[in-house]
């Protein structure tokens, strides 16, 4: 069960990380 959790954790973490890498990466596209 707690180990479910923490996996489903990793994986919110990692996408919101992603998305974040990407936000920032097509900013820079649009700035520039």
């Amino acid at each position: 069960m707690l180990r479910n959790i923490k996996f489903a954790w990793y994986r919110i973490v990692f996408h919101c990380r992603i998305l974040c890498s990407c936000q920032n990466v097509s900013r820079l596209f649009i700035v520039s």
